[in-house]
C-alpha cells in the first residue's frame, strides 16, 4: 500500500493462522530460493492504525521532498539531480522511517491493553443493544384461546408455536449511509426469509410476555 505495484505471492506457514481477510500487516519480505518469503515477526494493523502509519509515511515523504528541494538550490543542484532523486525515493523515505511502524503498532497495542473500550452495539435500528423483557399478566377469566386469535391477527407478529411468536418488522426501515465509519457494530435477527426480528411474544400460562432488544422497541411493543 505504501511502494505500490501488483499483488505479491508469498508463500508462508504460519502466518495465516493468526490473520483473516482485509487484515493490514507489516512484515519482511525477503526472496529465498526463487520463492517470496516472510522474514521475521509480522505486525497486524486495524484499519485506523494502518491509515495513521500511512499518513504519517506521506507527510515524511512530502516533508523530505521539500528540504530536499530547499538543500538542492543552497548547493546550486537541480531539483532533478541524480543525487537529490535517490535520497527523496520510496525507498529512501522508508528505510528513514521504518521505525514509524513498531512504533505505532506498540503504541496502539499499549492503549488496547491498558485502557479497552467496550464495543458499542445496536440493533438493527442502529438503537443501543438491551435486553428488556416486558410481562403482561393475565385475567384469571382471560381466555388463552381469545388471545392466541388476537395475536394471529396482527400481521407482523408470525406463529412459531402455540405460545410462541416472532414480531417481525413488516416494512424495512430506510437507514442511510453514514459518511463517516461507524464503530458501531450491529446484533440483528433475522427469519428465513429475511425478514428482521424485532422482538419475540410468549404465552405462558396467566402470562404473556414481550421480549425485545431497545428500549424504543419496548416502547412500540
Amino acid at each position: 500500500m505504501v511502494r505500490g505495484g501488483g499483488p505479491l505471492r508469498v508463500f508462508e506457514k504460519s502466518a495465516t493462522k493468526s490473520l483473516t481477510q482485509w487484515d493490514r500487516i507489516v512484515t519482511r519480505v525477503l526472496t529465498v530460493s526463487g520463492k517470496t518469503q516472510i522474514s521475521g515477526a509480522v505486525l497486524k494493523f486495524d484499519h485506523h492504525a494502518s491509515e495513521e502509519v500511512l499518513a504519517s509515511i506521506h507527510r515524511v515523504a512530502k516533508n523530505t521532498r521539500k528540504e530536499a528541494a530547499k538543500l538542492g538550490r543552497s548547493l546550486g543542484r537541480a531539483a532533478d539531480d541524480a543525487t537529490l532523486e535517490a535520497a527523496v525515493s520510496t525507498a529512501a523515505v522508508l528505510a528513514s522511517a521504518c521505525f514509524m511502524f513498531s512504533n505505532v503498532w506498540l503504541r496502539d497495542l499499549l492503549s488496547k491493553v491498558l485502557d479497552p473500550v467496550l464495543p458499542q452495539i445496536s440493533n438493527s435500528d442502529g438503537e443501543p443493544l438491551e435486553f428488556l423483557s416486558v410481562h403482561y399478566p393475565l385475567a384469571p377469566s382471560a381466555n388463552p384461546k381469545a388471545i392466541r386469535a388476537a395475536l394471529a391477527s396482527v400481521p407482523d407478529f408470525r406463529k412459531e408455536n402455540d405460545g410462541f411468536w416472532n414480531w417481525v418488522e413488516s416494512k424495512p426501515a430506510k437507514r442511510g449511509r453514514s459518511k463517516k465509519p461507524n464503530a458501531t457494530q450491529s446484533f440483528v435477527t433475522m427469519m428465513d426469509d429475511g425478514g428482521v426480528v424485532l422482538g419475540n411474544i410468549e404465552l405462558k400460562g396467566k402470562t404473556l410476555t414481550l421480549a425485545v432488544n431497545s428500549e424504543a422497541r419496548e416502547a412500540r411493543g
